[in-house]
């Protein structure tokens, strides 16, 4: 196709475009004249009818944005600061263990004995066992 010719046509459109509106309106009005006067008036009323509600239709669609601007205008007062939602950040090294005392060099057997549980008795830990799987027991439900 040669420009001329892409040109010729697209002059012509609005034309065509002009009698074919001419056309729908003279057999709408055509079938209009035909019926009678109380079908006219309700066939016209359902027409004006469909034609407010495709234009509310179409007013809310292209409206919608200023409501969501709205709603985040009024919601951008109410804020929660950042502390309270979330947990602080971890520190990214291992914090100095401070001691209340110096460690001992020397310890003697009264100061084990209270850490130390000898293996070998069994009926210890078979009570010490029972008695944390009670504790356990307890708090359920």
């Amino acid at each position: 196709m040669n420009p001329a010719n892409i040109k010729d046509f697209l002059l012509k459109i609005p034309g065509k475009l002009q009698t074919l509106f001419i056309h729908i309106k003279d057999n709408l009005f055509a079938f209009l004249d035909e019926l009678p006067s109380g079908k006219k008036k309700i066939i016209l009323a359902s027409l004006g009818g469909f034609t407010v509600l495709l234009i509310i239709i179409i007013v809310i669609s292209l409206g919608g944005d200023n409501n969501d601007n709205f709603t985040d205008r009024q919601l951008s007062g109410f804020s929660i600061p950042h502390e309270e939602l979330f947990f602080p950040d971890e520190p990214d090294f291992v914090p100095a263990f401070l001691l209340d005392r110096e460690p001992r060099l020397f310890w003697t057997l009264d100061d084990i004995r209270l850490y130390w549980r000898n293996p070998m008795y069994h009926d210890f830990w078979r009570d010490e066992i029972s008695r944390t799987v009670d504790n356990l027991m307890d708090g359920v439900p």
